[in-house]
């Protein structure tokens, strides 16, 4: 992403946090392609926000909070950026930058997104020889985790075989680093209490924005 478009996030989560509005990733994508008319790849815009995030480059009474909730009868999770003195559940997906197309899980130019994994790849992963499980570097790009950040892996309830990974910290959930190659490897003790072992297989996909979700495969 070009200085100017960066200058245009940066104005963008000015203006909004001067409002107090909630926003995702997606609500300032929306802003520079609807309002804007700029050309604006997703995963890039993402990453300039959590670089304003993690440089505290926003208010002191912001928060950031992964919340679900519905855009065009999908369920979708992202991290919203709020005012503390608003809720999660006020969010209104379509209040921002015009309704469109939401595309959380993928830029809408993926032939030009240098995070996309390869097609051509075993979509499917696999346990080591110690039963570990590795979650590649190519997934947890598109999340925008580096090498050293701390990750939450817990389970869902009323999904059996269904695991979250995410950089929010979430209780009961266990905290992995990601290593200097930016995989995250699971311990099959882990595995194990999570119910996700002795199976062998297992898909990877992230929602583009805050989680990766791990799902067993039969």
């Amino acid at each position: 992403m070009d200085n100017e478009m960066v200058d245009q996030v940066k104005q963008i989560v000015s203006d909004l946090t001067a409002e107090s509005k909630t926003f995702t990733a997606f609500d300032v994508t929306k802003i520079l392609r609807n309002e804007k008319g700029l050309d604006a790849r997703h995963y890039e815009v993402r990453q300039v926000l959590n670089g304003i995030w993690s440089d505290n480059g926003m208010p002191w009474n912001y928060t950031r909070v992964l919340h679900s909730f519905q855009v065009d009868g999908q369920d979708v999770q992202a991290r919203l950026y709020m005012d503390n003195s608003n809720f999660p559940d006020s969010y209104d997906p379509n209040a921002l930058g015009m309704n469109s197309t939401p595309d959380l899980v993928a830029d809408p130019d993926p032939a030009t997104d240098p995070s996309d994994p390869d097609p051509s790849a075993d979509p499917f992963l696999t346990t080591d020889k110690r039963g570990r499980l590795c979650i590649p570097n190519k997934v947890t790009k598109e999340i925008g985790l580096d090498p050293g950040d701390i990750v939450s892996l817990f389970t869902l309830v009323n999904h059996p075989g269904v695991a979250v990974l995410s950089e929010d910290f979430c209780h009961n959930s266990r905290q992995f680093k990601v290593d200097k190659s930016g995989n995250v490897r699971i311990s099959h003790r882990t595995l194990q209490r999570l119910g996700l072992a002795p199976v062998l297989r297992f898909v990877a996909e992230s929602d583009g924005d805050a989680i990766i979700t791990i799902k067993t495969v039969n």
